[in-house]
């Protein structure tokens, strides 16, 4: 018995467009769950270390500025 009422449709080709819109999906789905969560807290310790870092480095900055600013506004000269 044949079935030419209802044709099987011909399988999905998958296009340059099909194809660019499914590499988003992709990666959305391997950054989530527990690899996803490793990834976000690498990252964020890595910001963190470099606000630290940025932080020492303006502290340090600031205090020798507003040694170098006293010094010269009291008539003394720094000699290294």
């Amino acid at each position: 018995m044949s079935s030419t009422a209802v044709p099987t449709p011909p399988p999905a080709r998958v296009d340059a467009r099909t194809a660019a819109w499914s590499w988003p999906s992709r990666l959305v789905a391997a950054f989530s769950g527990t690899p996803g969560l490793v990834v976000k807290l690498v990252l964020l310790a890595a910001v963190n270390g470099i606000a630290v870092w940025a932080a020492v480095i303006l502290a340090a900055l600031t205090a020798i500025a507003t040694v170098y600013l006293y010094v010269t506004m009291w008539g003394f000269t720094i000699k290294l």
